[in-house]
C-alpha cells in the first residue's frame, strides 16, 4: 500500500511540474450517485443478517491535465458510502460512512470522446453513523436495535482504494463517468477481535474484515479550460 501511495504522489508531482507541456488543462465540477456496499469477510459477520446495497451520492471538483492522449486528473470529492442490512427481526437498517476522497486518476484517451481511467484514492472519514444491535448471551445472539449511533469508535479514519472506470466527453462541456472504487484497507477497528465491541453494541460489520466497495455514476461540467 505504501508503494501505491508513493506512485500516486510521484505521478501528481510529475503532472504539476510539466504543466508547460500540457495541451489542455480543465477545471470542473462533478456529482452523481453512489451504489455502495461493504465487502465483509465470512468470519465476523452478524449472524442471520442480509446485507444490501445502499444508494448515496457524491459531489466535488476536478482538474484535468492532458498531454496528447494521456491525462492526470486529481479530484476532491465528498462521498456518502456504507450499506443497508436486514435481520430476522429488524429491517431497513443502515450504516452511513461519509468521506472526503482524493482520487488521482490516470486517463487514456483512445479517441477524442472516450477515456479509460485508473488510479489510487485516499479517503478521510468525516462522519460515521449507523444502526446498531445489542448482543446478548454466549455465543452472542442479536437483541434490540438502536438507530443513528455514532460509529467513530468502531471505524478507521483513513481509507485507501483503487479506482477503475471509463468516461465519455459530451457537447456543452459535459461528461459522463462510470467508476468502481475497490477498497483495500480495513474500515473496521475491531476486525478479527475475539471480544465484542464495548457495551455489547454491534454495528453492521461486527468483527468482519471490511472494505468499501463503491460504484459511481457521475455527471461532470467543465468550468474553465486552458490550452488547445
Amino acid at each position: 500500500m505504501k508503494i501505491l501511495k508513493s506512485v500516486a504522489v510521484i505521478g501528481f508531482i510529475f503532472g504539476m511540474s510539466h504543466l508547460g507541456l500540457a495541451q489542455k488543462i480543465e477545471l470542473g465540477v462533478k456529482a452523481g450517485a453512489n451504489f455502495n456496499g461493504l465487502n465483509l469477510s465470512s468470519g465476523g459477520k452478524l449472524v442471520t443478517t442480509r446485507y444490501n446495497t445502499r444508494v448515496g451520492f457524491h459531489l466535488g471538483g476536478y482538474m484535468s491535465i492532458r498531454i496528447k492522449s494521456l491525462a492526470l486528473q486529481p479530484e476532491l470529492i465528498f462521498s456518502q458510502q456504507g450499506q443497508n442490512f436486514t435481520t430476522p427481526y429488524w429491517s431497513n437498517l443502515s450504516t452511513t460512512l461519509n468521506y472526503i476522497n482524493l482520487p488521482v486518476i490516470f486517463k487514456y484517451h483512445p479517441t477524442n470522446w472516450l477515456n479509460l481511467q485508473v488510479g489510487p484514492q485516499l479517503g478521510y472519514l468525516i462522519s460515521s453513523k449507523g444502526d446498531v444491535l445489542s448482543t446478548v448471551g454466549n455465543p452472542p445472539t442479536l437483541g434490540l436495535a438502536a438507530s443513528g449511533k455514532n460509529l467513530k469508535d468502531y471505524t478507521n479514519p483513513l481509507d485507501f482504494s483503487i479506482a477503475f472506470g471509463m468516461g465519455i466527453d459530451l457537447p456543452l462541456g459535459l461528461s459522463l463517468t462510470a467508476r468502481y472504487n475497490m477498497g483495500v484497507t480495513n474500515v473496521n477497528k475491531y476486525w478479527g477481535s475475539t471480544n465484542l465491541p464495548p457495551g455489547n453494541i454491534t454495528p453492521s460489520f461486527s468483527t468482519a474484515n471490511t472494505q468499501n466497495q463503491v460504484f459511481q455514476l457521475s455527471l461532470g461540467y467543465k468550468l474553465r479550460s486552458f490550452g488547445k
